[in-house]
């Protein structure tokens, strides 16, 4: 219940430290400056990002923060590649680093860094501390033999079996031990509702009435104030709801004169107000429900009430034309698109109908002259072929008889030499038959005159027996 009670603390931030040239930046100006970042990141946050959500909200542009990490928080994420890291010189690239922060870029010297760094007590400290009479000082001497204790012998028994989790509470350098106390007070502050109050020193001999302007300005500079105060007025502080412009004017105008021209809509109505009063298009924004303004705008109108309604209806008047000119145009150019269109699909339709006769014709084209040439090329070959056999009446008949004897299984490539031959099988035919006919002829004659001899001899054997 303790926890839950509200409280009011308050935190005295670090000032930032630069010691060069006169002295040289060591590791607890590096521990001071981190603190700085740390808190500055804080400030930002507070003061800048409230703006930024708003601005996102009400859907007005804004430029987006980027926050740099500090190379304490940054552990194994290549910070040399960081705009952050400075190169130093190379000559002094072995004892020194540079770190470009907020308030400029520091040189730091790694001289004594290790010892600095290292959290570890001697036990000279730790015997003083045993032989005081103060009941407290014993008692701190006991915590702290008790967690250096642990640290020693861990580290033995690290060496056969690992470190023990009390090994790694206990073990840690003062910039780990440091980073990780910011990270708890930097999450402490974002749980409560922050108020910055910046205390400005204005002179080093705190004089009375002396201002050093050079002192102020590097305060200034080195606090953030100077950046928060350009992002502020480059940014839109003033700011009012459409419902509240236009309950004012709405009793001056009347409420008829409202819905008439504006239906209720309040943005519409203070756009136009805006536009009527003269107000610079940069010096205002308009967000979803609420009117901005820059800093230094204000001009409170001197027009009459008749003079106003003029002024809006002129206003209203171009903007219902302006918006049906626009329809009219993006109709007909929509109209002129569509006919745009439609003309390309028909010129796609006859291009590819053309490209297909094209393609017709020319596949005609090849065919007809694939026929021609495979008739020229058997009308070569059959020439040849009646070439070769002229004057050989032999082969021409070996050849028909070869053609003859095999007719049924004569190759239709072939079949032409039938058709070549044919006179002269017909030929042979007719041959054929005279030949035939010629025997029979002469077998007759030859039949006749024997038998005639025959019937002589006969005839001449009887007269003989007769005589």
């Amino acid at each position: 219940k303790k926890d839950e009670l509200p409280y009011i603390g308050v935190l005295d931030i670090f000032g930032f430290e630069d010691f060069e040239p006169q002295n040289r930046n060591s590791l607890e100006q590096l521990l001071i400056n981190y603190a700085n970042e740390t808190l500055q990141s804080l400030f930002n946050q507070c003061i800048l990002k409230a703006e930024q959500e708003l601005y996102t909200s009400e859907h007005i542009w804004a430029p987006q923060q980027t926050s740099v990490v500090f190379p304490f928080a940054a552990r194994n994420m290549g910070s040399r590649h960081t705009s952050r890291f400075v190169q130093p010189h190379p000559k002094d690239m072995r004892h020194t680093f540079c770190i470009r922060h907020y308030a400029g870029v520091v040189r730091y010297r790694i001289d004594s860094f290790l010892d600095k760094n290292s959290n570890v007590t001697s036990r000279q400290f730790h015997d003083l501390l045993a032989s005081s009479t103060l009941a407290i000082l014993h008692t701190t001497s006991a915590s702290s033999q008790t967690p250096s204790r642990i640290t020693s012998d861990s580290s033995l028994g690290s060496i056969t079996r690992g470190p023990t989790p009390s090994a790694k509470k206990t073990s840690g350098s003062m910039s780990y031990l440091f980073s990780m106390q910011m990270r708890t007070l930097t999450s402490e502050l974002n749980s409560t509702r922050s108020n910055f109050i910046r205390c400005i020193k204005p002179n080093a001999a705190m004089d009375a009435r002396v201002f050093d302007r050079r002192s102020v300005l590097d305060q200034l500079r080195c606090s953030g104030t100077i950046q928060a105060c350009q992002v502020l007025q480059v940014g839109l502080p003033t700011r009012v709801s459409y419902v509240d412009v236009a309950s004012i004017y709405t009793t001056v105008l009347g409420a008829d004169f409202m819905f008439d021209w504006f239906h209720a809509n309040d943005r519409v109505f203070t756009q136009a107000l805006c536009h009527v009063l003269g107000f610079p298009a940069d010096a205002y924004r308009l967000g979803d429900s609420r009117l901005f303004f820059t800093t230094g705008v204000s001009s409170p109108s001197t027009m009459t009430p008749d003079t106003l309604k003029a002024a809006l209806t002129h206003y209203m008047a171009k903007r219902r034309w302006v918006s049906a000119a626009t329809k009219v145009a993006v109709c007909r150019h929509v109209q002129l698109a569509y006919v745009d269109v439609q003309r390309k699909r028909h010129v796609i339709v006859l291009q590819c109908w053309f490209r297909q006769h094209l393609a017709c014709r020319l596949v005609a084209t090849e065919r007809t002259q694939r026929r021609v040439a495979n008739m020229w090329g058997r009308l070569v070959h059959k020439s040849g072929v009646q070439r070769a056999f002229d004057g050989a009446q032999e082969d021409k008949l070996a050849l028909l008889e070869a053609l003859l004897s095999q007719q049924r299984a004569v190759p239709s490539g072939c079949k032409w030499l039938l058709q070549w031959l044919g006179p002269m099988q017909r030929t042979m035919y007719v041959q054929k038959l005279g030949r035939a006919a010629c025997v029979g002829y002469l077998a007759k004659r030859a039949f006749v005159a024997m038998f005639e001899t025959v019937r002589e001899r006969r005839a001449c054997v009887q007269i003989q027996a007769q005589v």
